[in-house]
This record gives structure tokens, C-alpha cells and sequence, in this order.
């Protein structure tokens, strides 16, 4: 079987998959800051946009505003999912879009935490863990990553492998 490193790199190259997330990355970096609610909201319908039906965004948006996380989005402190999180602790749809959300912002410092990933690592369905921590999620991410010599990969590289893995394709 080939080595888990040379599947991501075969993914890697791949057309079409990735040219999205380019063109989302670079419009993330040249509006890194959220002055605004508009600013929050264009980033948060991008990492939300399947639960638009679920969420209020422009709340969301609101709300994050108010968290100003610029400086911890840009140092990759791994507080900034959980203070998002704050808005519904209950749900793991927000959870799902805070770590996009700051991946988008820094993908070599958040991992994302969705249904897949959460299944991977706890092998059980994510509706069936009682609570969550973003930084324990993170911590157990990055023991996997190592376990399975990952390490070269950013959080983006890995979730859209997974993803990809996850579909089968």
C-alpha cells in the first residue's frame, strides 16, 4: 500500500480540487482584518455555507466582530475556535465553521473539525460526543498527524485530503 505522504501529494495534484481553495486563501489574506460586519460575514459565507439553513450568520457575524481575533487569528492561538464556540457551546456546527473560519485565516495553525475528522480520530459519530474542546481536538489532530508522518502537510492539505479520502475519489 502506497505511504499515506505520497497519497496526499498524489491528491495534491489533483486539478480542480484545490484551485477554489487557492483563490478563498488568497482573498483571506488580502482581507485578513474583520473591521466590519460585512467583512465577517462574506469570510463566515464562505466557511458556513452548507449551514446556512441552521445558522443565523449575520448574528454569528456580530458576534465575532465583537471577539476582535484578529492578533490571535494571525499568532494561531487555538483560543480563538473556542471563543467562537461561544456563540451555541451545544452545537458542533459551530464548531464546524469556527475552525474553518480560523483556518482560513491561518491553515498551518487550526485544524478543521467536522464530522469527518471527528469520526477519524474518535471512531464514533461526532453526534454521539457529549462535549468538545477545541484545544484537546487539536492536540489529539496532531498526535495523529505524527502517528501517521503527516507532519509535512498544513491543516487545509490534511482536511481536504480527508475529505477527499472520506468520498472516496
Amino acid at each position: 500500500m502506497q505511504n499515506l505522504s505520497d497519497k496526499v501529494r498524489e491528491f495534491n495534484k489533483v486539478k480542480g480540487f484545490f484551485t477554489r481553495d487557492e483563490k478563498v486563501l488568497s482573498y483571506f489574506k488580502e482581507h485578513f482584518n474583520s473591521n466590519s460586519i460585512s467583512d465577517v460575514l462574506i469570510k463566515l459565507n464562505e466557511c458556513g455555507n452548507h449551514f446556512h439553513h441552521q445558522l443565523n450568520l449575520s448574528a454569528l457575524s456580530d458576534f465575532i466582530l465583537k471577539l476582535n481575533l484578529d492578533k490571535l487569528l494571525k499568532s494561531g492561538d487555538p483560543t480563538a475556535v473556542q471563543k467562537i464556540c461561544e456563540f451555541d457551546n451545544s452545537s458542533l456546527i459551530i464548531c464546524d465553521v469556527a475552525s474553518r473560519y480560523c483556518n482560513w485565516h491561518n491553515p498551518d495553525a487550526y485544524a478543521i473539525c467536522d464530522s469527518i475528522t471527528l469520526e477519524l480520530l474518535y471512531k464514533k459519530r461526532a453526534t454521539e460526543l457529549k462535549e468538545f474542546d477545541y484545544q484537546t481536538f487539536l492536540i489529539d489532530v496532531n498526535k495523529w498527524r505524527k502517528e501517521m508522518k503527516l507532519d509535512e502537510f498544513n491543516y487545509r492539505e490534511l482536511y481536504k485530503f480527508l475529505w477527499l479520502f472520506n468520498s472516496g475519489l
